[in-house]
């Protein structure tokens, strides 16, 4: 009987603690606009945003959660691009790292290092038409290895995680200025 007292005692001052913390986050809403970063690491926790975008990884692991989200900004180095049907004598496939040439600006793959060769660690981003002759590796082969920001929605590509319906970008700190979204009243 006294370890039931002792348990339901307990129980009552986790649940008084919980109460505690959750009026506390209600006056300080504001906070969860703010990245977390870990004390021990140089890194943070995007929150899809231009100033804070998600990394690759962030963008995997949502996309493994099924959490795909739309509107949202993500950084990472182009690392390769997929092939969707042999061409000019090269067999369709996954293809990173530096090429004698490039074959195609419809898609990017983007990691979270410049030298990744693993596509499963990569982000597949479908470039629409509109930039294609801006990123496409076909087009820019120099921006193999460049720091990138694509703005689009987590959505499968090419069979993996992806950013499809991309709508902003930037490279190497330059693109379009970002148009705020307004609200409709």
């Amino acid at each position: 009987m006294r370890n039931y007292k002792c348990l339901l005692g307990f129980l009552i001052a986790g649940a008084s603690l919980m109460s505690v913390t959750s009026c506390d986050s209600v006056e300080n809403d504001n906070l969860l606009d703010v990245p977390v970063v870990d004390p021990n690491e140089d890194s943070y926790v995007g929150l899809g945003t231009l100033e804070t975008p998600f990394t690759v990884d962030e963008i995997l692991r949502k996309y493994a959660q099924n959490d795909n989200a739309t509107g949202v900004w993500a950084k990472g180095y182009i690392v390769g691009y997929r092939l969707s049907n042999d061409t000019d004598g090269v067999v369709a496939g996954d293809y990173l790292g530096e090429q004698p040439s490039y074959l195609s600006d419809l898609n990017l793959y983007i990691a979270m290092t410049p030298d990744e060769t693993d596509y499963k660690n990569c982000v597949s981003i479908q470039v629409t038409y509109n930039y294609r002759s801006i990123l496409g590796l076909q087009s820019n082969p120099a921006n193999l290895g460049k720091e990138i920001m694509i703005k689009g929605d987590i959505e499968r590509y090419n069979s993996i995680a992806g950013l499809k319906n991309m709508s902003n970008y930037r490279i190497d700190g330059d693109g379009p200025e970002e148009t705020p979204d307004v609200d409709a009243d």
